[in-house]
């Protein structure tokens, strides 16, 4: 008997098989395939959708009973009157569970759909949701592989509240308003699913305040994530005569109308008015229309009161002229950054650093030493601009948090500086409104407020189609820092070295009048408001425009095709698929939806020239109080990609409908095993050795 390598015996056969090295390899392969095969949770070709389901019930929301901001709740848990809470909690939102559901090319089920968040929980014992109303969350990309899903969520169970406002560990905003009932912190976490049904996190400190949307894997291993940071408070007045105090009492009371309630107050949150001493500050809020104060009132309240309810009254405080150290009696509700005011501060001055539960250092010499009744540290809007916009962080090296301003967390802002730190205006990571032609510098830590993101030829690319102020457009990241790098080459992703330094370029011959600034205006401009983006080549973009429901101005929601004209070095807008196209229907007890526009778009070429186009629309019609949570549609289309004008003939496919109290979020192709390089070859010859092997056996 030859020395065989290996020998196998089929279940039931009387005697083995011997076979030589040159066949195990080819046998043992093909079990190793088989295997990956049997523990594959997705299909090649089939398509992915990101999905939520509300969960909360009655009780989820105290009723009656107080909001995170201190408001009184107007409605319980029970969906869909829970999201009137929204009126009196402008942050008003609450978690629910993340599913990723498999659908073939034309929208059949699968039966595949994934708990993510029970995976999260089961696997790694940890939480990750979604906020349900934020419907610009859970954004689906691939990995440069293929294997893996990437996406984000919060790292907070399911039926929480303001958890899509609320800060981040390492970015504590006391003046936040959802801290009214203490301070609300969650991580904003990474999720790659990998088609194994495997799930992995990465922990991050960015977009304290707001949510994190979309996230791609470079082919660096760092993960590139886009979203939206800040929600602190501002001075707040109450009118004259909404305001009751009896001299040497600490107590306050608000008339309860209007405004004049203890919403969106914070304790340490600075108070001015007649008969208050100064350097007062909250201390207790009791209820809706009370709260303490630090010193008894001098005398009865007579006109307006002040509630900065955007700075911290610092006590205890001790510094001089010969060390930046500054001593305060608490630290724990500071952060570095925040801008510093009281006598012998000097103009500019901030925290530069935390150094103890006592002590921080100013960022400039003190120009005296403390001998004012009052010192406060607010927060600044050049704070936000730091934890905004694009970010970076190498996968799997988890944030924490961290006390100095130059280095808070893991996360990297990709962004040149923009500005002077502290400035109100001007002060922008990447771009800054200020490069368009006559425009002029804008509200710090707002121009880069994007929302959609991909990776193509190796660069970034993303939109902001939302927000007031900035331009909304899209946008190429150059590590490099120089202008727009035109189709044919690529401009690269950033690294540790080059996110400092790095540009954000509007496409060139995107109109430069979409302004934040002229929603609704009656100028002639136009405002675009870009969502989801994809490439079918290097000359031609696709991209999803969310719409504007009720502005006169908004370009037409739905499938926009871009062409670049390589003679004028712009991109040209060819045609817009509206998607008010898209028959209106019904779900549950909701009035009539309508189609208002395309959030995120993932698409293929196909091999008779045309492509194929899979999205999420936004709504308009009988909308629920927050139109984030309406039951939305993933709809196709298919385009013929050399065509550069409208063409006729060319409708939206409807896929799915989401269920009453379910909404749609992404969309991508689903993740696949990739073989192992010349694996597939290895396999063939193997097979073709076994079946010579067996041939020459029967001979």
């Amino acid at each position: 008997m030859p020395n065989p390598s290996c020998s196998f015996r089929r279940a039931g056969a009387s005697r083995r098989l011997y076979f030589p090295t040159s066949i195990c390899a080819g046998i043992l392969l093909a079990g190793v395939l088989a295997d990956r095969a049997a523990a594959q949770s997705f299909t090649a070709g089939d398509i992915v959708v990101s999905r939520s389901t509300y969960t909360g019930v009655s009780g989820s929301v105290p009723f009656p009973g107080t909001l995170p901001n201190g408001s009184a709740s107007v409605a319980d848990g029970s969906f869909p009157n829970v999201f009137n809470n929204e009126t009196p909690d402008a942050s008003f939102g609450i978690t629910s569970p993340i599913f990723i559901d498999q659908l073939t090319p034309t929208g059949a089920s699968t039966g595949v759909s994934i708990n993510v968040t029970n995976l999260v929980q089961t696997q790694l014992g940890a939480n990750l949701t979604t906020s349900f109303p934020s419907k610009s969350e859970l954004g689906l990309s691939l990995t440069p592989d293929g294997t893996a899903l990437t996406f984000m969520g919060y790292g907070a169970a399911a039926n929480q509240l303001d958890v899509s406002n609320s800060n981040t560990p390492g970015h504590i905003d006391i003046t936040n308003p959802i801290n009214s009932q203490g301070v609300l912190s969650n991580q904003r976490d990474i999720a790659e699913l990998s088609y194994q049904g495997n799930i992995q996190l990465t922990t991050t400190n960015a977009y304290s305040g707001n949510n994190g949307r979309n996230v791609v894997l470079g082919s660096n291993g760092n993960y590139y994530m886009v979203g939206n940071a800040g929600n602190n408070g501002k001075s707040l007045s109450f009118t004259s005569g909404a305001v009751t105090i009896a001299s040497g009492s600490d107590e306050v009371t608000l008339s309860g109308s209007g405004k004049n309630t203890t919403a969106n107050m914070y304790v340490g949150a600075p108070v001015s008015g007649t008969n208050i001493p100064t350097g007062a500050y909250v201390t207790s809020i009791v209820d809706q229309t009370h709260f303490l104060i630090n010193a008894n009132a001098t005398g009865t309240a007579s006109g307006a009161y002040v509630a900065n309810e955007g700075a911290f009254q610092l006590t205890g405080v001790s510094f001089s002229n010969t060390s930046s150290t500054v001593t305060v009696a608490d630290t724990s509700k500071l952060a570095a950054g925040m801008p510093l005011t009281g006598t012998n501060f000097a103009a500019n001055s901030y925290i530069q650093s935390i150094t103890d539960a006592t002590h921080f250092v100013v960022n400039t010499l003190p120009t005296g030493s403390a001998t004012g009744s009052s010192y406060v540290a607010a927060v600044s809007n050049s704070m936000l601009s730091d934890n905004t916009g694009v970010q970076m962080i190498t996968k799997g090296t988890n944030d924490t948090t961290g006390s100095n301003v130059a280095a808070v967390t893991n996360s990297t802002a990709v962004g040149k500086v923009n500005g002077t730190y502290g400035s109100a205006t001007g002060y922008q990571r990447g771009f800054t409104l200020s490069q368009v032609p006559g425009q002029t510098d804008d509200k710090s830590g707002k121009d880069n407020n994007y929302r959609g993101l991909t990776d193509y030829n190796n660069a970034v690319y993303v939109t902001k189609g939302s927000g007031g102020n900035g331009l909304d457009a899209v946008y190429q990241v150059n590590p490099n820092g120089g202008g727009y790098v035109a189709p044919g080459s690529s401009a690269g992703l950033a690294t540790s070295a080059t996110a400092g330094t790095a540009s954000i370029n509007p496409l060139p011959g995107w109109p430069t009048t979409s302004t934040g600034a002229n929603e609704g205006a009656t100028n002639g401009s136009t405002v675009y408001h870009p969502f989801g983006i994809w490439f079918a080549n290097d000359t031609t973009l696709y991209v999803g425009d969310e719409g504007l429901a009720g502005s006169t101005n908004a370009a037409a929601g739905g499938l926009q095709k871009w062409s670049w004209n390589g003679t004028s070095q712009q991109w040209m807008l060819d045609y817009t698929l509206a998607a008010s196209t898209i028959a209106s229907y019904a779900v549950g007890g909701i009035g009539t939806l309508q189609a208002e526009g395309l959030r995120n778009i993932t698409g293929k070429v196909n091999g008779d020239g045309t492509v194929t186009i899979y999205g999420i629309t936004s709504t308009t019609g009988q909308t629920l109080n927050d139109e984030g949570a309406d039951p939305n549609q993933l709809v196709s289309i298919t385009d013929t990609l050399s065509t550069t004008s409208l063409p006729t003939g060319e409708n939206f496919d409807v896929l799915e409908t989401a269920a009453d109290g379910d909404v749609l979020r992404g969309v991508s192709f689903a993740p696949s095993a990739v073989p192992e390089p010349g694996s597939m070859t290895l396999l063939f010859a193997g097979v073709a050795l076994l079946g010579g092997y067996r041939r020459r056996r029967q001979a």
